[in-house]
């Protein structure tokens, strides 16, 4: 009987060991499913982007129009936004029927945005980080880094993002916004100011 307990009893602490040694990996090792979740969000196409501008002179805004997306997308790993693109078509400046046609085809000239030469303007997706979005905003050829207050919610096959913050075109050196800048107080009172309020409630869907 003493010889059947000396073997069985090492046996049965091995297998203990063994078997504790297992839970352990498996308790410290997370899934990889869970570290390597990453799914692509596509933004619906022609959604709208508004823009609402005013003179140097105003206590209102003069001009609330919208351009339209060409295309876009959002990143997600581990239920975090990584990265994106966001593309806006000017030329659908000629969409829109509240605005006069004179100053449509100005904000196409070189003076503006030389639709031209850049047909498009661009907001690559950094990070999101604090109920903000932080990426660059490339207009006419020049990037700067801009990052607003942004609303996201996301569920498995859907992200909605809603935002309304005012940019500075000067950043982005336009040609007669600058002339404007540079004129006498009493003369750029007429012009048109360089501050511009945007705002979208855009959605994205999951990428089948």
């Amino acid at each position: 009987m003493k010889s059947l307990i000396r073997i069985v009893l090492p046996i049965f602490l091995i297998l203990t060991l063994l078997n504790c040694n297992q839970e352990s990996k498996n308790q410290n090792t997370p899934s990889s499913i869970e570290q390597n979740d990453e799914f692509t969000y596509v933004l619906e196409t022609n959604q709208e982007i508004t823009w609402k501008a005013r003179h140097n002179e105003d206590t209102t805004d003069a001009y609330i129009s919208s351009v339209n997306l060409i295309n876009g997308t959002i990143n997600i790993k581990d239920d975090k936004i990584t990265s994106g693109e966001i593309k806006i078509d000017i030329n659908t400046l000629d969409n829109n029927t509240n605005l006069p046609k004179n100053l449509i085809k100005h904000l196409k000239s070189p003076g503006y945005f030389n639709v031209l030469n850049f047909p498009d303007i661009k907001y690559i997706i950094n990070s999101y980080s604090n109920d903000s979005l932080f990426g660059d905003l490339e207009i006419i050829g020049l990037k700067k880094g801009i990052n607003f207050p942004c609303q996201i919610e996301t569920s498995r096959d859907l992200i909605s993002a809603n935002a309304e913050f005012i940019i500075d075109m000067l950043d982005f050196e336009l040609p007669d916004l600058v002339k404007t800048h540079l004129l006498p107080d009493n003369e750029k009172a007429h012009g048109p100011s360089n501050l511009v309020t945007i705002s979208f409630n855009l959605k994205a869907l999951k990428k089948s």
